[in-house]
């Protein structure tokens, strides 16, 4: 989509835009008491939607000052903060094994992407805002968390958090460009749908029902295999 001339602030909007209307062509089909919440839990679902946004905005903006690897590494720490998170909201317990595992992931994490080989000069700024995207991360997962603890089942969180979030960046997204693009050419059209569906709404359905059934700090560490799975596809794909 980049080859097209999108911007990042434009995929994430296709991204945003495509899972909204698969999660409300679902719900109208098969569940459309899903739809239904209560106005007073309204802000939590909007603060679900703005940490999303801003992890993702804090994210772009760490790539453009720092190397993609460091940006990567970066946002990975957000295991950390989702630990202290989940114990001073959640009072889950932070066990020496869950730390261990913090450790070791993110060690092998940095490992993966090269953090610690070469001499490297950074931004501190960029550095900076990489960990913001970490800490962002981290308060979107108990927000969401939050949401699913109120008795509101994951489709209806995702739902409104993408609707939330797509409201957000459609406005900065220069809709008219977006959409002449992605109707330009069948090959762009279907990139946009296999992202939005396959690379999207399917890894983010299945991120909530981790939510759902474990700790924020335990879904934050097993995480860790996005980047490793990233370099695997890296290697076999790209060499």
């Amino acid at each position: 989509l980049s080859d097209a001339g999108l911007g990042s602030v434009q995929i994430k909007t296709i991204r945003s835009t495509v899972c909204f209307i698969a999660i409300t062509v679902a719900l109208l089909a098969f569940d459309r008491k899903a739809f239904s919440i209560r106005a007073k839990d309204l802000w939590i679902l909007l603060l679900a939607a703005l940490t999303k946004v801003g992890m993702d905005v804090l994210y772009v903006q760490a790539q453009t000052m720092i190397d993609l690897s460091m940006a990567g590494a970066l946002l990975s720490t957000n295991c950390y903060f989702a630990i202290a998170i989940s114990y001073l909201v959640f009072r889950d317990a932070v066990t020496p094994r869950k730390v261990l595992a913090a450790v070791i992931g993110f060690t092998g994490c940095a490992f993966a992407v090269g953090l610690f080989t070469g001499s490297r000069e950074f931004e501190v700024l960029g550095v900076c805002i990489g960990l913001g995207a970490g800490l962002g991360e981290a308060l979107h997962a108990a927000t969401f968390k939050l949401s699913l603890d109120r008795g509101y089942s994951e489709p209806t969180v995702l739902f409104y958090v993408f609707l939330l979030s797509t409201a957000m960046l459609i406005p900065f997204s220069d809709p008219s460009y977006t959409i002449t693009t992605v109707a330009s050419e069948t090959g762009i059209l279907v990139t946009s749908l296999a992202i939005g569906l396959v690379f999207t709404a399917l890894p983010y359905y299945l991120y909530s029902k981790g939510l759902a059934g474990l700790d924020i700090g335990t879904v934050s560490i097993l995480m860790f295999m996005e980047t490793a799975m990233a370099s695997v596809a890296g290697l076999v794909f790209f060499g």
